[in-house]
């Protein structure tokens, strides 16, 4: 669980900057900003699902006491979104640069990163509804590294992009690279390691 609060925290703050830098605290609601208008329309229709007066988080009601804005800045609406909802909204900016940077913050390509999120956020929802996830096949991919960072290198050799072990193993190498105190990725053994 900690693993995932890491990511989740890590993605989230660093999407939240990332908008906020380039585009202002409510740039995120510009549509052309994205790649797909549809698929924006889709993820702000969940986020409205989770704004309003009767949300139960206190700074969202502190908020709608004190402004007009139907949306609060994108700090706020992050807050509220799932590691699934931030995934998609960073997999759908329509500059690649911005989705390059973020990447970039954990040593990933974009494209492993995005492939990445849609995995972890399929495994994590799994996870918390008590779903089988071990060893499990999933429908999804991942996207291969060609060249892998030197600690994913050994880690990656024999695991297979659909399984769990993938996701495992990138998700540790992401909190090491936020948090280079963890012990994570050191006390996570592939399967030969118990041979």
């Amino acid at each position: 669980m900690r693993l995932a609060h890491s990511i989740e925290v890590w993605l989230r703050a660093a999407l939240t900057n990332r908008l906020a830098e380039k585009y202002g605290p409510m740039g995120y609601l510009n549509p052309k900003i994205y790649g797909h208008e549809d698929a924006f329309r889709r993820d702000l229709s969940k986020l409205n699902e989770l704004l309003g007066d009767d949300s139960p988080e206190r700074f969202v009601s502190a908020f709608y006491n004190k402004y007009d804005n139907k949306y609060p800045p994108i700090w706020m609406s992050a807050e509220l979104m799932s590691v699934g909802l931030i995934s998609k909204w960073y997999d759908n900016l329509g500059e690649t640069s911005l989705r390059k940077a973020i990447a970039a913050e954990v040593g990933l390509h974009h494209q492993v990163l995005s492939s990445f999120l849609r995995m972890f956020s399929v495994l994590r929802n799994g996870a918390a509804h008590h779903a089988r996830i071990w060893n499990r096949q999933t429908a999804l991919r991942g996207v291969t590294i060609r060249k892998p960072p030197a600690l994913l290198e050994s880690p990656l050799l024999e695991a297979d992009p659909s399984r769990i072990q993938y996701v495992l193993v990138i998700a540790a190498y992401i909190v090491q690279q936020v948090d280079p105190t963890t012990r994570t990725v050191t006390s996570l053994k592939g399967p030969s390691a118990h041979s």
